[in-house]
Parts: C-alpha cells; structure tokens; sequence
C-alpha cells in the first residue's frame, strides 16, 4: 500500500511541523495545503476546498484523518 501524505500546514512553523513528521516517521507530504492561520471558520472552509480538490486529483482508495479540530473535520467531510 502507499501511503501519501497530506498536509494542511494548519501548524504552520517549520519546526512544530517539521517534530510530527519526524517523530511518528512519515514521509514528507505529496501535497502541503499552505492554510497557515486565520479564524477556526476559515481554516477549516480553506482546509475543506483544498482537501475535496485533492482527493479528486489523487483519488485515494481509503482516507486516514489523523487531527484535531478543523483539519479532523475537513479532512473527514472532503472524503464522503
């Protein structure tokens, strides 16, 4: 199986995202949505566009939604 991962950058600073790539060992993202900051609203409407234009592109099998907050509930919404 492979895996491609998705990133939202909803944590935006390098090293903050850069320490979860690297402590649970997974590949760099195949696409990086570039969200960085706004209101929880429109992080997670930018989140939810750019996810459902991805899974279109990609066309993904099975979808894992690992997250909290906005990036869980878009990530999971583009994906039915």
């Amino acid at each position: 199986m492979e895996l491609d991962v998705i990133h939202t950058s909803q944590h935006y600073d390098y090293e903050m995202s850069r320490a979860f790539f690297n402590e649970l060992g997974l590949p760099d993202p195949v696409v990086n949505l570039g969200v960085c900051s706004g209101s929880h609203g429109w992080q997670t409407g930018r989140m939810l566009i750019e996810l459902e234009k991805t899974y279109r592109e990609l066309r993904p099998d099975v979808v894992l939604v690992p997250g909290d907050a906005g990036s869980a509930l878009a990530g999971t919404v583009a994906a039915e």
